[in-house]
């Protein structure tokens, strides 16, 4: 069978020029993960952008066209996975926004508008059917708490925070663990903000994260420390610096994400501007706090 690629991802594209080969590294009905040398490439049946995809239009399961453990390789124009053969020489490239000048100005959510968020956030996850689980982590609240404390060393780097945070990974169940996603969201969010600040960023590296989680969520997880998300979370992470309407609006769009990973990764990317927000004020933690207070029951 041959595809036409729509969209491929700028990180995507890259992967495949330097990389001539790969394999299956994990199949579903809708998205096939295929793992080059510390690298992943989504080839997704859809239309959500992302840097790491490359997006097709087709009306049959991936899981019928290939199978786990298939090679991969990279023709002129072509990327050939087993029998399956995607065109993409008049694909268009889409990369993160994050990448284009910035505004001169910072604008952040006030306390009032994160207690609203932390509202909308807390119906979506009681309307969930996997229910209230991250929020009621032991170790999120470790987390959290941690966040409080002026003395954290927030604006550090590759160890910032590592023995609250290295708690969370691999968190949870599922193909990306809660506490993969929750982190994904919150060093996304973070990390756009410390560049205003001229802070140092948090670095969570593959080789750091593999064997404490889910191979392709550590990738994934490192992805989004490096500002590499999807379209709808990096419409998110715009709107955190936006109105509040805009800002609901894209929580409820992230929301049916997965089983709670959409939901999971808001959190982190509110509890990063909550954080945000404490440091270029008085340090004391009071964002944080009164935004966990507006979310858990």
């Amino acid at each position: 069978m041959i595809l036409q690629a729509s969209v491929s991802g700028g990180l995507a594209k890259r992967t495949m020029s330097l990389h001539a080969h790969g394999k299956v590294r994990r199949i579903f009905p809708k998205a096939i993960y295929l793992e080059f040398p510390d690298s992943l490439v989504v080839v997704l049946s859809g239309a959500l952008k992302s840097p790491i995809t490359v997006n097709v239009s087709v009306d049959r399961s991936f899981q019928e066209l290939v199978k786990l453990g298939d090679g991969c390789r990279i023709a002129p124009g072509e990327l050939i996975i087993g029998n399956l053969v995607i065109a993409l020489l008049d694909s268009q490239t889409y990369a993160n926004r994050s990448d284009e000048p910035r505004a001169e100005e910072l604008r952040l959510p006030d306390l009032r508008a994160l207690q609203r968020a932390a509202a909308t956030l807390k119906m979506l996850y009681q309307a969930s059917p996997e229910g209230w689980l991250l929020p009621e982590d032991d170790n999120l609240g470790k987390f959290v708490s941690s966040l409080t404390r002026c003395d954290t060393g927030l604006k550090g780097g590759k160890e910032m925070l590592r023995g609250e945070y290295a708690l969370l990974i691999g968190r949870g169940n599922g193909f990306t663990p809660s506490g993969d996603d929750f982190l994904a969201g919150f060093t996304a969010a973070y990390n756009q903000l410390a560049k205003w600040n001229d802070w140092g960023l948090i670095e969570l590296e593959i080789e750091d994260l593999i064997g404490e989680t889910v191979r392709e969520s550590a990738m994934l997880l490192s992805y989004a420390s490096q500002g590499y998300v999807d379209e709808e979370m990096e419409d998110l992470l715009v709107s955190l610096s936006s109105s509040p309407d805009r800002l609901t609006d894209a929580l409820t769009r992230i929301a049916t994400r997965g089983h709670t990973s959409g939901l999971d990764m808001s959190l982190g990317a509110l509890v990063a501007v909550a954080a945000v927000e404490d440091m270029i004020g008085k340090g004391d933690g009071r964002s944080v706090r009164a935004f966990m207070g507006a979310l858990t029951p």
